[in-house]
C-alpha cells in the first residue's frame, strides 16, 4: 500500500537531517584544524613515502623534530581518539588519509569548496600504553569523494561516476585521478577549479551524504513500506504494523534461553513486528543470536544494525561460539574486499558440501531423550500445580497445608471419594461447619442445654415451643396446680404435689361427678360391693353355697341398683355392673385420698379443675414430643416442673438454634462428614481448630484420591525424580548445543534450492572465483546488485551500522527482517534506510539509554554547562520511542550480566523498576564502594574535573591492574573534560609505571577505556571506576552544575554509567549525599544522583523488600529445621528474583552459602524444564549460590529424611564457600606465587563442582576434546621415544566435566567456572606447569591464547583451583 500523503514532507526531513549528520562536512569544506588534521606536507619524505605506499610508519619518523614532533603527536591522538570514538559508537571508519584536495569557486555558497580528492582508509595505533608515539597504517583502498562528485554535480552540472577516474588497468592511481578530473572540469568551465597535491590526515565521514542520497533513492520504496508510513506519522499503517503476529514454536534453537527471551524468539519467527525492551544484563545479546539462529534456519535473510560496535562485536562472538560464524558477515570489521570474498568462499563451499553443508545431523536419540525427560519433569510439574476439582486447589497446595499443619489439628480421618467429588465444595462445607461448630453443634450437651436431643426442623416449630414453654410456666401450670387444690380441698381430699397427681385427682372427681349423676349420693350408703357382685353377669357368678349372696339376695340387690340407677331396664345391667364397679373403685380412691372420712362428692372448682387439666395436656404433649426429656414433668413436684420450664424458657437461643442445626447436621452428614464429626465431638477439639481440622481431612482425602488416580502423583520416587532431572541436565545441553547444526543444514538446503534457481548469479560467484574475464563485484553493494538471493543465501545474515547501510547495500528490500540493536540510541531517520531493506522490524532498545549526537570533526570538549544546541531541550525521538506505542512490546526480565544484584541495585529499583528481576547474589566482599577523597578549596580546577578525583582515579587504576590483571577494567566519567584530564594523567603515570603497561594494550579483549556518560552505553567491563568530576568552588561550596546530568535524559545517563559493571563498581566523588541539598536538586538527573550516592551510603539494598517467590508454609517448615540444626536463616530472600530460603554462612554474615528451593507454583515450577533444571542452577552458581532442592512431595512422605539432606546440603554449602573464597583470596593475594607448578594429585570434589553445573562422566562426549588432547601429547612422546616398549595409558580424570559451554568470550565466563575447568582438567593428577594447564583449559573452552587477556584470566583461575586444592 502506498502510503504518498505527507510521507513527502517528513521523508524530506530525514534527507535534511542526515545531510547534516555529524556537523560541518569537511569533504566538502575541509579546513586545518591546530588539532584534529596532520599535514604530511612537512613529514620526513622518506618517511611519508612508505606510509603512502602502505607500510606503517611510526610518527616520530615522519616528524622527528621538535616542536613538528609535539604538535604531530598532539593531533594524530585527537585524531586516533575521535576516529576511535565514531568507529565505537557509529560503527563508521573515519580516519581517513586525503589524497589531493579540489577548490572551485562558486558564487552560491558562502565558502569557497575546499574538497579531498581520494580517501584511504588509515589506522592509528598507540605504540606504547603512555602513547609516547603511534604508529600509522594507510590501506591501498582508495576511494574517490563522494562528496566532491555530488558537489561537481548539483553546483557546477558535471556528472560523472567514481569508476571513470579509474586507469586502465581499474585502479585508482592518483596521478590517473587527476589528470581525469581536469579533463572533466578544465578551469574554463568549472571557475577556478584547481587540486592542491597535499596528503592529510584527518577525520572525514562520506556517509551523512550517501544516507541522504539514499533517501531519494529509495524513493517509491518509502512510499509503500508500512514501518517507514508509520514513523512518518500515518496512523492506518501503525495499526497495521502494530497488529500481534502468531507466536509459534522455535524449530532452531541454538541457545540457551529463559521463558521471556523464548516468547521474543517465537514472536519473531511468527512473522509479526515487534519492539524488545531489554534492560542491562538481561540476555539482549543471547536474544538476538537466537532471532537470527532462528530465522537463518527457516530460510529468512536478516540485517542486524547497530551503532554500538561492541554490540555488533558481541552478536558475532556469540553466533561463532555456537558455530554459525558461517551465517552472518560483519561488515564493521571487514573491508569490502573480505566481504566479498567470505561471500564468495562461503557460496563455493556450500555448492561444495551439497544440501547438508557438510554438517552432522543431531542425534535422534538425544532429542527423544529430551522431550521424554521434558514431558515426564513438566508432567509431574503440572500434576502438582495443576488446579484440579472440586474446589480447585492443587495438589502442591494440598502438600504444604498438610506437611504444615499443626499436631493438633491433624486427624486420621479421611473422606470417601464419592464425598469429594460431591456437589459442595470445601468451602461451603467449612462454612457449615464454621456455623454448626459457632452454633455449638459440637459441644451442646444435656448439662449444656436442656433442649439436647430435641426434634425441632423449622422456625415455626421453635416459635411454638417458645410460646409452649412460656405458657405452661406462666399459666397453665400454675393455673392446674390451683385448680387442682382447690377441688381437692373443698370436699376434704389432699391437695396434690404433682402434674400427674392433678390429674388423678381431677379424674377422680370427674368420675365421682358422673357416678353421682347417676346413682346419686345415696349410692355411699348401700352396700356397693354387692351391688356389684349381683349385677355382674351370671358366668361371673360364685358358685351356690358360697360366701356371697344367694339368689334372691342377688335378685332384690339388682332391683335395687336398677332404683338407684333411675329404674334401668333388664337390657342395662352390664351397663350398671360397670358404673358400679367404677363406683366402688372411685370410693377406694377416695378413701385413700379423703382427709375427713366423708363420702365421695364434688364442689364448685371441679369444673375449672377439669378445664386446666385439658388445657395443660394439649401444650405439655406438644412440649414432650419435641423434647422427649420433658417427659418426666409430670411426675416432677410442682417447684422442679417450675424450674425445669424457667431452664427451657431461658434457654431460647439454643431452641431456636436448633432448626439450623438439624439442617446443618443432615447437610454435613449427608457430605460423608459423619465420622469427621464424632472424631471432633470425641477429641474435644477447640471450636477455633474445627475448620482447620476440616480442611486438614480435606486436603489429605484429595491428596489420597489424586495419588491413586494421577500417574504423575503415584508412586512418586525423590530419587527417581532428581536422577531424571540430572539426565534432563545433560542431554538438553546436548540438543541445544546441536541447534546450530539443525541451523547450518537448513541453511545449507536453501542455499541450494536458491542456486538451483538463480543459475545465472551463481555463475557471477562461481566467476569471481575463478577469477574469470567480465564484471567481477567489488564490494558487497557490487555483489547484492549482480547475484542478490545467492548471496544471501550463503551468507544470510548480514551486520553493520545502520549508518553503513547506504554504502554497503544497494537501494531496494532485501531482507525479511531488520533487527535495529540498541534503538533507543539510532535517530529516526538513520534508521529509515535500513528498515526500508526489509518487510518486517524487530526493535530492540533500552529505554534508558539515551540518544547522543557527534560530530565527525575533532573539537574540543564542550562546556559541561553549555545547555545552546541540539541538546538544549530534551533528545530528540529515536526509533524506538516512536515504535514503542505502536509495535507489540516483549519484555526482558532476568539478569545475567551482574556477578553481583548490588551493582544493578540501583538501576533496578529507580530506572528499571518492574522490568528487571535481580537475582541476588552470594553477597561477601564488597561489590560496590564510595571513595570520597577531599577536594582543596581554591586550585583553578574546572567545574566539572576535580584534580583530588584525577589523582585518587589514577591510584585506583595502578592498583587494580597490579592486583587484578585478570580484571578488564573501564572508567567513566560525568564530563568529557574529566575524561581527557583523567586520560592525560594516566598516559603520564604510566610512564613510571612500565609494570602495568602491557595491561593497556589496546589489542587487548576488553581494552581499558575512559569515557565520558555520553559514550559509554553498551560497554561493559569487568571492573568500573566512576569518577563525578565535579570538585567544589574556591570557597569550598557545590556548584550543582553537573553537565551531562543536568540536561533532559540525565537520569538515563546515570543509570547507563552505573550498570556498566559485571564484578565490581567503585565510585570515586568530592561529596556525599548528605553533602547535597535536596532543593537545589532540580534536574531528574541531578536527582538521580543524589539517590544514588545515598544507595551507595546505605548498604546497596539492591531491591526493595518485596516477597519471594515460595515464601509459604513450606518454607517456613524447612527454615525451622535448618534453625534446629543451628543455622542463621532468612525466609523470602531476595524479592521476586529470589528464594523461600537463604542460609547464611555460620561465621561471615555477610555471606550467604545456600539457596533452597521448592516445587512451589511462583518458583522454577513456574519456569520450562530447561529453565528450571539447567539455567536457573546454572545462574546461581555464577553468584556464588550451592542450591538445594526440595520437593513437596518428599517432604511431606518422609520430612526427617529430606530434612537430613537439607543439613548436609547446608554443611556442604559452607564447606564449598569457605574453599573458594579462600582460594579466591589467597590467589589474588598471590599466596600460591611461590606454589609449585605442580598442581595437588588429589582435588577436593566440592570445590570442583561450585561451578554449579551438573556434569557428564569422565568418559561423556563433553570430556572427549580435552581427552584427546591429552592423547595426542602422548602419541607425540611416544613417537619421540621409538625405544620405548609401549605408551603409557593416559591417566583417567576423577573429577566431573563441568557443564560449562565452549566457545564463549573468556569475559562470559566466571572465575569459578573457569576454576572448575582447571580442577577437572588436574584431576588426573598429572603434574603439570602453571601454562600447561592453562592451554588445555583454554584447548577445552576454545579459547585463544593469542590474546593476553585470555591468559591473564586463565592463569587467575588455575592459581584459584591449585590454592582451592591446598587448602
Amino acid at each position: 500500500m502506498r502510503h504518498s500523503d505527507g510521507l513527502g514532507e517528513v521523508v524530506e526531513q530525514w534527507r535534511d537531517e542526515l545531510a547534516a549528520l555529524g556537523g560541518r562536512d569537511p569533504l566538502l569544506s575541509f579546513r586545518d584544524l591546530k588539532v584534529g588534521t596532520l599535514d604530511l606536507a612537512a613529514a620526513e619524505p622518506e618517511a611519508r613515502q612508505r606510509l603512502i605506499d602502505g607500510e606503517p610508519v611510526v610518527l616520530s619518523k615522519l616528524f622527528p623534530h621538535e616542536p613538528l614532533r609535539s604538535s604531530a603527536l598532539r593531533s594524530t591522538r585527537a585524531i586516533r581518539d575521535k576516529s576511535r570514538e565514531l568507529f565505537e559508537e557509529r560503527g563508521i571508519n573515519v580516519g581517513l588519509l586525503a589524497v589531493g584536495i579540489a577548490t572551485w569557486s562558486n558564487p552560491f555558497v558562502a565558502h569557497r569548496p575546499t574538497a579531498p580528492v581520494l580517501l584511504r582508509t588509515a589506522s592509528v595505533v598507540a605504540q606504547d600504553p603512555a602513547e609516547t608515539d603511534f604508529v600509522i597504517t594507510v590501506d591501498d583502498d582508495p576511494v574517490v569523494n563522494p562528496v566532491l562528485l555530488h558537489a561537481l554535480d548539483t553546483q557546477v552540472g558535471l556528472r560523472f561516476k567514481a569508476d571513470d577516474l579509474r586507469d586502465h588497468s581499474g585502479q585508482l592511481k592518483y596521478p590517473t585521478v587527476v589528470e581525469r578530473l581536469r579533463e572533466f572540469a578544465p578551469a574554463h568551465v568549472v571557475d577556478g577549479f584547481s587540486i592542491a597535491h597535499r596528503a592529510v590526515l584527518a577525520t572525514f565521514a562520506m556517509e551523512p551524504l550517501l544516507l541522504s542520497r539514499d533517501i531519494e533513492q529509495l524513493g517509491a520504496d518509502l512510499a509503500s513500506h508500512d514501518i517507514v508510513a508509520a514513523l512518518a506519522g500515518d496512523a492506518h499503517a501503525s495499526r497495521t504494523i502494530g497488529s500481534a503476529g502468531e507466536q509459534v514454536t522455535p524449530e532452531y534453537v541454538a541457545f540457551d534461553l529463559d521463558s521471556h527471551q523464548h516468547d521474543v524468539v517465537a514472536a519473531a519467527a511468527g512473522g509479526g513486528n515487534l519492539l524488545v525492551d531489554a534492560p542491562p544484563g538481561s540476555g539482549r545479546t543471547q536474544t538476538v543470536a537466537s532471532i537470527v539462529a532462528e530465522l537463518v534456519g527457516r530460510g529468512q535473510r536478516v540485517l542486524v544494525v547497530s551503532h554500538k560496535r561492541a554490540t555488533a562485536a558481541d552478536l558475532i562472538t556469540r553466533l561463532d561460539s555456537a558455530g554459525l560464524s558461517d551465517v552472518v558477515l560483519d561488515i564493521g570489521t571487514s573491508s569490502s574486499t573480505e566481504a566479498v570474498a567470505q561471500v564468495v568462499d562461503t557460496a563455493h563451499r556450500l555448492r561444495e558440501a551439497g544440501v547438508s553443508g557438510g554438517v552432522q545431523p543431531e542425534n535422534p536419540q538425544d532429542v527423544r531423550a529430551a522431550e521424554h525427560l521434558r514431558s515426564e519433569l513438566d508432567a509431574y510439574r503440572d500434576a502438582m500445580h495443576r488446579r484440579r476439582e472440586p474446589d480447585g486447589t492443587s495438589a502442591y497446595d494440598a502438600m504444604v497445608a498438610v506437611a504444615s499443619a499443626d499436631e493438633s489439628i491433624r486427624t486420621d480421618v479421611r473422606i470417601s471419594p464419592s464425598a469429594l467429588d460431591g456437589a459442595r465444595t470445601a468451602e461451603q462445607l467449612r462454612s457449615h461447619l464454621r456455623e454448626y461448630t459457632d452454633l455449638e453443634g459440637l459441644t451442646l450437651t444435656e448439662k449444656a442445654s436442656p433442649w439436647f436431643g430435641s426434634r425441632v426442623h423449622t422456625a415455626a416449630v421453635a416459635d411454638s415451643l417458645a410460646t409452649t414453654v412460656v405458657g405452661l410456666r406462666d399459666s397453665y401450670v400454675p393455673e392446674l396446680r390451683d385448680a387442682a387444690t382447690r377441688a381437692a380441698v373443698e370436699v376434704g381430699l389432699g391437695a396434690p404435689n404433682t402434674i400427674e397427681e392433678s390429674v388423678e385427682v381431677v379424674e377422680l372427681l370427674s368420675s365421682v361427678e358422673s357416678t353421682l349423676s347417676i346413682f346419686g349420693s345415696r349410692l355411699w350408703d348401700e352396700p356397693i360391693d354387692d351391688l356389684v357382685a349381683a349385677t355382674a353377669p351370671r358366668r361371673s357368678h360364685p358358685n351356690d353355697g358360697g360366701d356371697g349372696p344367694g339368689f334372691f339376695a342377688r335378685r332384690r340387690l339388682r332391683r335395687r341398683a336398677a332404683e338407684l340407677a333411675g329404674g334401668s331396664g333388664r337390657g342395662q345391667r352390664d351397663v350398671v355392673h360397670k358404673r358400679l364397679a367404677a363406683a366402688r373403685e372411685q370410693l377406694a380412691a377416695w378413701r385413700e385420698r379423703s382427709r375427713d372420712g366423708k363420702p365421695p362428692r364434688t364442689g364448685q372448682f371441679l369444673a375449672r379443675a377439669v378445664d386446666a387439666v385439658k388445657a395443660l395436656h394439649r401444650r405439655l404433649d406438644v412440649l414432650t414430643e419435641a423434647n422427649p426429656r420433658t417427659r418426666d414433668l409430670s411426675t416432677l413436684p410442682f417447684s422442679d416442673v417450675a424450674k425445669r420450664l424457667e431452664a427451657l424458657a431461658r434457654d431460647e437461643a439454643h431452641l431456636r438454634a436448633l432448626p439450623r442445626l438439624t439442617e446443618l447436621e443432615s447437610e454435613l452428614v449427608d457430605a460423608g462428614l459423619e465420622p469427621l464429626l464424632d472424631d471432633l465431638r470425641n477429641r474435644s477439639v477447640p471450636p477455633d481448630r474445627v475448620e482447620q481440622v476440616l480442611d486438614y481431612a480435606w486436603l489429605a482425602s484429595l491428596l489420597d484420591h489424586w495419588r491413586n488416580t494421577d500417574s504423575a502423583l503415584r508412586g512418586f520416587d525423590p530419587a527417581d525424580h532428581r536422577r531424571k532431572a540430572e539426565e534432563f541436565r545433560a542431554v538438553d545441553a546436548a540438543v541445544v548445543r546441536a541447534g546450530a547444526n539443525r541451523v547450518l543444514r537448513s541453511r545449507a538446503a536453501h542455499f541450494a534450492e536458491v542456486a538451483d534457481e538463480y543459475a545465472g548469479q551463481s555463475e557471477v560467484l562461481e566467476g569471481t572465483v575463478g577469477q574469470g574475464s567480465g564484471d567481477i563485484p567489488r564490494t558487497p553493494r557490487q555483489l547484492l546488485e549482480m547475484a542478490p538471493e545467492v548471496a544471501l543465501a550463503a551468507a544470510p545474515c548480514w551486520v553493520m551500522s545502520p549508518l553503513n547501510v547506504a554504502t554497503v547495500l544497494p537501494p531496494r528490500r532485501l531482507f525479511d527482517v531488520v533487527i535495529i540493536e540498541d534503538a533507543g540510541r539510532v535517530a529516526v531517520a538513520q534508521a529509515v534506510p535500513a528498515i526500508a531493506r526489509g518487510s518486517r522490524v524487530v526493535v530492540v532498545a533500552d529505554d534508558e539509554v539515551a540518544l547522543t549526537s557527534f560530530t565527525t570533526a575533532v573539537e574540543p570538549a564542550p562546556d559541561p554547562d553549555e545547555h545552546e544546541g541540539p541538546w538544549a531541550g530534551e533528545p530528540p525521538a529515536s526509533v524506538a520511542d516512536l515504535l514503542r506505542d505502536v509495535l507489540p512490546v516483549y519484555g526482558l526480565r532476568g539478569q545475567y550480566r551482574f556477578r553481583d544484584d548490588r551493582l544493578v541495585g540501583f538501576a533496578a529499583r529507580v530506572s528499571y523498576a518492574g522490568r528487571l528481576t535481580t537475582v541476588p547474589s552470594a553477597g561477601g566482599n564488597p561489590r560496590v564502594t564510595l571513595e570520597l577523597v577531599e577536594a582543596r578549596a581554591g586550585g583553578d580546577d574546572p567545574v566539572d574535573s576535580s584534580s583530588a578525583e584525577v589523582s585518587r582515579v589514577v591510584e585506583l587504576v595502578l592498583e587494580h591492574l597490579r592486583a587484578r590483571p585478570h580484571e578488564s577494567l573501564g572508567v567513566v566519567t560525568l564530563g568529557p573534560r574529566h575524561a581527557e584530564r583523567l586520560d592525560a594523567a594516566l598516559r603520564r603515570a604510566l610512564v613510571r609505571a612500565p609494570d602495568v603497561a602491557r595491561l593497556l594494550r589496546e589489542e587487548r579483549t576488553e581494552p581499558f577505556f575512559v569515557k565520558d556518560v555520553e559514550r559509554v552505553a553498551g560497554d561493559v567491563r569487568d571492573a568500573i571506576i566512576l569518577s563525578l568530576g565535579y570538585g567544589r568552588s574556591v570557597d569550598g561550596r557545590i556548584l550543582y552544575r553537573f553537565g551531562a546530568l543536568g540536561r533532559p535524559g540525565g537520569e538515563r545517563r546515570l543509570a547507563s554509567a552505573t550498570t556498566r559493571g559485571r564484578e565490581r563498581l567503585t565510585v570515586v566523588s568530592t561529596f556525599g549525599a548528605d553533602d547535597l541539598s535536596p532543593r537545589r536538586l532540580t534536574t531528574p538527573g541531578s536527582q538521580a544522583l543524589g539517590e544514588f550516592l545515598a544507595y551507595l551510603e546505605s548498604g546497596q539494598q539492591a531491591v526493595d523488600q518485596e516477597q519471594a517467590p515460595g515464601q509459604d508454609a513450606l518454607a517456613e517448615a524447612i527454615a525451622e529445621r535448618l534453625r534446629q540444626a543451628g543455622a542463621a536463616v532468612a525466609v523470602g530472600y531476595g524479592g521476586p528474583g529470589g528464594f523461600p530460603v537463604a542460609v547464611r554462612h555460620p561465621v561471615r554474615s555477610d555471606r550467604m552459602v545456600l539457596a533452597v528451593e521448592t516445587d512451589s507454583p511462583d518458583g522454577p515450577a513456574a519456569r520450562s524444564a530447561r529453565e528450571r533444571e539447567r539455567l536457573r542452577p546454572n545462574q546461581l552458581a555464577r553468584l556464588g549460590w550451592s542450591l538445594h532442592r526440595v520437593c513437596a512431595e518428599a517432604w511431606v512422605s518422609d520430612p526427617d529424611g529430606e530434612a537430613k539432606r537439607l543439613v548436609h546440603a547446608y554443611e556442604e554449602a559452607v564447606s564449598v564457600a569457605d574453599a573458594y573464597d579462600w582460594a579466591v583470596a589467597a590467589a589474588e593475594a598471590d599466596v600460591v606465587a611461590g606454589m609449585p607448578d605442580e598442581p595437588t594429585p588429589s582435588a577436593d570434589p566440592s570445590f570442583a563442582s561450585d561451578a554449579g553445573a551438573v556434569s557428564a562422566e569422565t568418559d561423556s562426549p563433553d570430556a572427549s576434546d580435552a581427552e584427546i588432547g591429552d592423547s595426542a601429547a602422548a602419541d607425540e612422546a611416544g613417537d619421540a621415544m621409538p625405544d620405548a616398549e609401549e605408551e603409557p595409558p593416559v591417566p583417567a580424570r576423577t573429577a566431573s566435566r563441568p557443564e560449562i559451554t565452549p566457545g564463549w568470550p573468556v569475559s562470559d565466563y566466571t572465575v569459578r567456572e573457569l576454576s572448575a575447568v582447571s580442577r577437572w582438567v588436574e584431576s588426573d593428577g598429572v603434574a603439570r606447569s602453571e601454562d600447561e594447564t592453562i592451554d588445555l583449559v583454554a584447548l577445552e573452552l576454545g579459547l585463544s591464547m593469542d590474546d593476553a587477556r585470555n591468559r591473564d584470566v586463565l592463569r587467575h583461575a588455575v592459581r584459584v583451583a591449585r590454592a582451592g586444592a591446598s587448602s
